[in-house]
């Protein structure tokens, strides 16, 4: 197998939180069949939901793992959560490998069980991380997830820690849910 770079890098050109395009040409079949990562359901005040695992959160079998799940577990003991207090999911279960999103198809075929994780965890809230759910063709489905819970989105944490310019936006909307969250104690 052989490596290309290509765009800015490959030119020798790299600027601060520029992203990298690489290109692996390799004569061994590269499969789609990453794991599914799974998680207990339990009971907890909110519901976070990301899109679908990082390869590298499927690579080491958890959701959130490193300096995203660090500064996740931050945000939410900045609303008065523990990380136990919060059932972390991702609407796809598996890291997509040749795309960065998950297909219209695979978000459908996947909300039944999501539904069912929501109504196990008795959560009184949802909070998506993620800009795929600021998307107008993801509110049918997220209403249709939510019913009448209340749901707030926030840059994904992986994002954040890109982009801390947007921390102050993300904390904008926590606040109206750590207000929800302790009426609802």
């Amino acid at each position: 197998s052989s490596d290309l770079a290509i765009g800015g890098f490959g030119r020798g050109e790299l600027y601060p939180y520029s992203d990298l395009d690489l290109a692996v040409v390799s004569s061994e079949t590269v499969s789609d069949d990453l794991p599914r990562l799974s998680a207990t359901v339990k009971t907890a005040r909110l519901m976070v939901v990301s899109i679908c695992p990082s390869t590298e959160d499927t690579l080491h079998g958890e959701l959130f793992h490193g300096e995203t799940g660090v500064l996740l577990d931050n945000m939410l003991a900045a609303i008065r959560l523990s990380p136990q207090q919060a059932h972390k999911t991702s609407w796809v279960k598996a890291a997509p490998v040749f795309s960065p999103h998950p297909s219209e198809a695979q978000i459908h075929a996947e909300l039944p069980a999501l539904k069912h994780e929501l109504e196990s965890s008795q959560a009184r809230a949802v909070l998506f991380l993620g800009q795929v759910f600021e998307q107008k063709e993801m509110m049918a489905v997220m209403e249709e997830l939510c019913g009448g819970i209340p749901y707030f989105t926030i840059p994904h944490p992986a994002r954040l820690l890109m982009q801390p310019q947007l921390k102050a936006q993300a904390w904008q909307i926590l606040k109206p849910l750590k207000q929800l969250l302790a009426k609802a104690v």
